[in-house]
């Protein structure tokens, strides 16, 4: 899984924005951050160690609609609320809305856990974005929906994908019953791409009787894409590349400082050939020195500058090592 939602990071229900605007894990109305993803390697429950990988939108950017003043004034057309499904949660491990989930969630730093599914109450066009940091192939979403009650009235679901100029229909809609259903769709249109756009759109929606999707997820199969980032094309230095930007000609440490800031893919360390997804923290706002945790279980790493260390937790190998060893 590249990116997932299960909706358990709202603090209330009818509240569409997430924590503080200062804090590292909000969310702006209408724009909710993935809270899962496997890229993360240790745990698929990554909190907002996840928000790097994923969108989706409802705020009427990126081919969405508007779902209303996005505030608290009961007025939005789509917003959380106290309702869990139950199907299509074992797509990632730990499952969606199990306890080990709600542990590693909250460990990562999510301020809240709570069964809340998605409501959407009129028609609307709701966009999951997901970005794999490669190339990638056999893309699919897979997610739960029902109505509210327990009559259906004519509600559908349909998906599109976003093929670099337009959005294209990926198949039939889909009839929203009073059953929780669950679903994957794939989407072979966008084999290739590192970044998607999928549209869901509501049909016959109403307040007295909603659409509720729950435990949506974003995959695709990344064995045949490439680097997830540009390490290909910047020299070795042993088993380490050179961080080209900022230290050019230095040996480097294992990472470049790109667009994915303050994550970063390194094969200088881990499976030899695979490497790590780390998260960096930055000493007082610069990135001469910093920390990095790898997303896997076996590293903690301190660097500065050109130079640092890293420490393995790998049986009979314990300790502080200097990069390349």
């Amino acid at each position: 899984m590249i990116a997932g939602w299960e909706f358990s990071q709202f603090p209330a229900g009818g509240f569409n924005a997430i924590g503080n605007v200062s804090e590292p894990d909000f969310s702006q109305a209408g724009a909710l951050k993935a809270n899962y993803s496997e890229l993360l390697e240790d745990s698929a429950a990554g909190g907002p160690l996840a928000a790097e990988f994923g969108t989706l939108y409802y705020d009427g950017t990126n081919g969405s609609t508007s779902a209303g003043p996005l505030d608290i004034s009961g007025t939005d057309t789509v917003f959380p609320f106290a309702q869990n499904l139950d199907s299509e949660t074992e797509q990632v491990s730990p499952p969606y809305s199990s306890t080990a989930s709600e542990n590693v969630l909250i460990f990562n730093g999510q301020k809240v856990y709570n069964n809340f599914a998605l409501k959407i109450k009129a028609d609307n066009s709701l966009v999951f974005t997901a970005d794999a940091g490669t190339e990638a192939s056999a893309w699919e979403i897979t997610f739960a929906f029902q109505t509210e009650t327990s009559t259906a009235g004519g509600q559908s679901l349909s998906l599109e994908y976003f093929d670099g100029a337009n959005f294209v229909s990926a198949g039939s809609p889909l009839t929203v019953t009073a059953t929780d259903q669950g679903t994957t769709v794939a989407l072979p249109g966008l084999d290739g791409m590192a970044t998607v756009r999928i549209r869901m759109n509501i049909s016959g929606a109403a307040d007295a009787n909603a659409v509720v999707i729950d435990n949506v997820g974003i995959a695709a199969d990344l064995s045949g894409g490439g680097d997830p980032s540009f390490w290909a094309a910047t020299p070795k230095q042993g088993e380490w590349r050179n961080s080209g930007e900022g230290y050019p000609g230095e040996p480097g440490i294992g990472w470049i400082f790109d667009a994915n800031w303050p994550w970063v893919y390194t094969f200088g360390i881990g499976d030899p050939g695979v490497g790590h997804w780390m998260y960096i923290f930055e000493q007082g706002g610069s990135r001469a020195g910093f920390y990095a945790v790898v997303a896997g279980p076996n590293y903690f790493i301190y660097g500065s500058g050109t130079s640092g260390y890293y420490y393995s937790f790998e049986p009979g190998s314990e300790g502080w090592l200097p990069f390349g060893q």
